[in-house]
């Protein structure tokens, strides 16, 4: 029986047996990350709070900085659709009244909150591992 093994793009068909000694050799990444802090008798929860959790929130950061431009995107739609007050719905109606400064000025407003909070995240970056140098 042939089964189809897709690892990223590529895609080959293998066999039962060639299935089995493919994930008898791979490790569970926790087996393979973190064996000599439990080697030494630390505790489980210690030793993922203090290794595997750096390591994994910097991909977390980065996705949560980089949707904050979506989420400003998006803050535009809501407002108008549903009549919230905000600044998203100032400019919009700056746009439909043609006040141009108004609109220029929302917009900086909001380059500079996207930007600011891509600077915090950078500077999370050198606190959750210190190798990462700005």
């Amino acid at each position: 029986m042939a089964v189809r093994l897709f690892v990223g793009n590529l895609s080959y068909a293998t066999t039962e047996a060639d299935l089995r000694t493919y994930f008898s050799s791979v490790a569970p990444p926790s087996q393979v990350v973190l064996p000599v802090d439990r080697e030494t008798g630390r505790p489980r929860a210690r030793v993922l709070m203090r290794h595997a959790l750096k390591n994994a929130l910097i991909p977390t950061v980065t996705v949560a900085a980089l949707e904050t431009g979506y989420l400003l995107g998006g803050n535009t739609i809501i407002e108008t659709v549903f009549g919230w007050p905000g600044l998203a719905r100032v400019i919009v109606e700056g746009v439909f009244s043609r006040d141009y400064p108004l609109v220029q000025a929302g917009v900086l407003v909001i380059a500079v909150i996207y930007v600011m909070v891509n600077f915090a995240a950078d500077i999370l970056y050198t606190l959750i591992n210190p190798r990462v140098k700005l």
